[in-house]
C-alpha cells in the first residue's frame, strides 16, 4: 500500500514538470551540429554514404530504434538487427525491406535482459563479421511491474544497462580492430532520457525498495558511469 502511495505521488510530481519538458521538444533549439530535438534522422545523415560501415542497432524493432536501423540502411550500410525472437527481427526485417529495397538487414537473436544471450550474440557477431563501426545502444523499457531478471538483477536496470554494458565491452575490441584497419574511427552511440534528471543517482543498491518509475530515473543515469568506464 505504501509502495503504490509513493509510486503514484511520485507519478503526480514528475508529470508537472514532464509536460513543460515535453512542450519544448518540438519546437527545440538547434544545437552546435546545427540540428535539434526536431531534426529527422534522414535530415542529420544526409549526404552521408555508409556503404562501407557495419552497424547494430539495438532495440530496432520498433520505434526509434527502427527508424534508426530504417536510415542506416537507407544510407548503405550493412546493419544488424538483434532481436528477442527471431520471428520478431525477421516481421522488422521485412518490413524495412519493403521501405529500403537495397536494404542490408541481418537478423540476429538476442535478449539483452539476459547476460548469457548477450554473451551468445557477441560470440556469434564476433565470428561471423569481421568489421563493427557503429553500435547504438538503443533498447529499452520503462516503469514495468517489479521483477527479476533470470541473473537476478531488477528488470529495467538489467535491460536499459547491464546487457548494453556487457554487449558494449564484448565487442569493444572488435571495434577497436576495425578502426585500425580501415582507418575510420567507430562509435558507440548510448540512447538516455531526460529522466535522469529526477535522480540523485545514489540508490541503485536499493532498487528492490522503490517503485518502478523512480528505478527508471535512476538507471538513466547510468549512461554517464558508461561512457567513464569505457573512457578508462
Amino acid at each position: 500500500m505504501l509502495e503504490r502511495v509513493i509510486d503514484n505521488w511520485w507519478l503526480a510530481r514528475e508529470s508537472a514538470s514532464a509536460v513543460m519538458g515535453l512542450w519544448s521538444w518540438p519546437w527545440g533549439r538547434q544545437g552546435p551540429s546545427g540540428f535539434g530535438s526536431a531534426s529527422t534522422a534522414e535530415e542529420v545523415t544526409a549526404g552521408v554514404d555508409a556503404t562501407n560501415l557495419t552497424a547494430i542497432v539495438t532495440g530496432a524493432t520498433n520505434g526509434i530504434g527502427k527508424e534508426t536501423a530504417r536510415v542506416l540502411a537507407l544510407r548503405g550500410a550493412n546493419v544488424i538487427i538483434p532481436a528477442r525472437t527471431l520471428e520478431s527481427g525477421q516481421k522488422v526485417k521485412e518490413s524495412l525491406a519493403d521501405q529500403v529495397p537495397s536494404s542490408k538487414l541481418h537478423v540476429m537473436e538476442m535478449d539483452l535482459s539476459s547476460l548469457s544471450s548477450v554473451r551468445n550474440f557477441a560470440q556469434s557477431f564476433n565470428s561471423s563479421h569481421k568489421h563493427l563501426n557503429i553500435l547504438i545502444n538503443n533498447a529499452g523499457i520503462m516503469a514495468c511491474p517489479y521483477q527479476l531478471s533470470e541473473d537476478g538483477i531488477e528488470l529495467q536496470f538489467a535491460t536499459n544497462h547491464v546487457g548494453h554494458f556487457l554487449l558494449t565491452s564484448l565487442l569493444l575490441d572488435k571495434m577497436k580492430s576495425t578502426a585500425r584497419e580501415t582507418g575510420v574511427q567507430g562509435r558507440i552511440i548510448n540512447v538516455s532520457s531526460v529522466a535522469h534528471k529526477r535522480s540523485d543517482g545514489t540508490t541503485h543498491s536499493l532498487l528492490i525498495h522503490i517503485p518502478n518509475w523512480p528505478i527508471f530515473s535512476m538507471q538513466m543515469s547510468c549512461p554517464g558511469v558508461f561512457r567513464k568506464k569505457d573512457a578508462i
